[in-house]
């Protein structure tokens, strides 16, 4: 009990100097020192930070949210490109088949022009594929077939 009383003489001029620290601060944010009062200051810094802290957050989700979309936008050009990109090569290669088959079709008529196509050392022998039946059994069934078809012939 004797330490209390040693120690409040010091105390009102403690809350004399934090009473004009306080008045300085209010001065400092603008505000009337003898218009607002200690607890109405803090209370509103406190729900400046509350609100200042609040906003910071929904300012990242919001840059979040925006990196996401761009993102996703990326991805849909990127697969935008992709699918042009594809159609366009499928197009050129319809294009070069249609191309190829026009040379083809201009080389043909050429050679029909140019007479190459009938000369029979230009064109290619294919050999012949017999089915089954060798090639002297052909012949021969050709030769009667010939023959009995000759014999009709002059009787018409």
């Amino acid at each position: 009990s004797s330490g209390i009383n040693a120690e409040w003489p010091l105390r009102p001029g403690t809350y004399t100097n934090m009473g004009k620290c306080v008045a300085e601060i209010i001065t400092f944010y603008g505000e009337d020192p003898k218009k607002t009062n200690a607890e109405e200051f803090f209370s509103d810094i406190v729900t400046f930070c509350n609100d200042f802290e609040t906003a910071r957050v929904e300012n990242a989700k919001m840059k979040e949210a925006k990196k996401r979309e761009e993102k996703q936008k990326e991805l849909k050009e990127k697969e935008k490109r992709r699918k042009e990109q594809k159609e366009k090569e499928r197009k050129d290669f319809i294009i070069d088949q249609q191309g190829e088959g026009e040379g083809v079709l201009d080389d043909l008529m050429d050679a029909l022009k140019t007479g190459q196509a009938y000369n029979r050392d230009n064109r290619r022998q294919k050999p012949r594929q017999t089915r089954g039946k060798s090639a002297a059994e052909k012949r021969s069934k050709k030769e009667k077939s010939t023959d009995c078809d000759s014999a009709l012939i002059p009787l018409l």
